[in-house]
């Protein structure tokens, strides 16, 4: 069995004035694992028409034969909504992983970044 338990926070008008923040935190019980993550999310509305999202994760997990992980995810995502039901999307995000063992340490970077639109029916 796998259990996770999480605590989560919303609150308004945090950083600007039209804003929504989320802050997160999950402890993940597991028989082999434990993990531990938290987050915190924002998104502004900066016009009737634009928006910007702000996120950072962080991730934390050890295993029983001393193998750690820790993971931290910022990124950041900008919209424009083009008509009633299309936007159009950009989102950059960057993902840093340390891995360590014993007799090991593996260190990867991810860079990434998309462009696409939503169109909600």
């Amino acid at each position: 069995n796998v259990y996770m338990y999480t605590l989560q926070t919303i609150a308004t008008g945090l950083v600007a004035r039209r804003d929504i923040t989320v802050l997160s935190y999950g402890v993940i019980d597991a028989p082999n694992y434990h993990g531990d993550s938290a987050s915190i999310t924002n998104r502004t509305r900066i016009t009737d028409k634009w928006t910007l999202d702000a996120a950072a994760r962080w991730y934390r997990q050890q295993d029983n034969v001393g193998t750690d992980l820790d993971r931290f995810t910022p990124t950041v995502h900008l919209g424009y909504q083009w008509r009633e039901h299309i936007t159009f999307e950009g989102e950059y995000g960057l993902e840093n992983t340390t891995t360590r063992t014993s007799t090991t340490e593996d260190i990867n970077r991810r860079r990434y970044w998309l462009l696409g639109y939503r169109w909600d029916f």
